[in-house]
């Protein structure tokens, strides 16, 4: 039902947003994660409401959108400053295995060249995919 229509929860989440418990601050923040995979406009309006309020309520909004983030949605990387399209470039990338088995590991490093005169702030990831037994 909530999944349908998170509605009702979001009053109480808001008032538990500044609740003295770090666990309970944890949880307001694993409910917007939850919120934002069916629902990422409402999460992206409340956060940026909630924003600015204080240094626990900043850090349940980045945590609550962690998913979003992960998924370099433009809108969320905004409202945290990074910048969408910023014109760098990734160079001399070295890896010193191409190949890895589960429980191998792996060491990397590039170098980002930043192509204009402009600072950006960056979110960057990476990701290592493993290939199944199917392909």
């Amino acid at each position: 039902m909530f999944k349908a229509d998170p509605a009702p929860i979001l009053p109480i989440l808001s008032l538990l947003k500044a609740d003295e418990s770090e666990y309970v601050r944890k949880s307001v923040a694993n409910n917007l994660n939850d919120i934002s995979k069916d629902h990422p406009d409402l999460v992206k309006k409340i956060c940026a409401e909630w924003k600015g309020q204080n240094s626990q309520t900043d850090w349940i909004i980045k945590h609550g959108c962690r998913t979003l983030l992960r998924k370099a949605d433009p809108e969320t990387l905004y409202l945290f400053g990074f910048h969408t399209e910023p014109d760098v470039q990734i160079k001399d990338l070295n890896l010193s295995a191409h190949q890895l088995s589960v429980g191998d590991s792996i060491t990397f490093h590039f170098v980002l060249v930043n192509q204009s005169l402009d600072f950006y702030k960056l979110r960057i990831e990476y990701g290592i995919d493993f290939v199944k037994a199917n392909g």
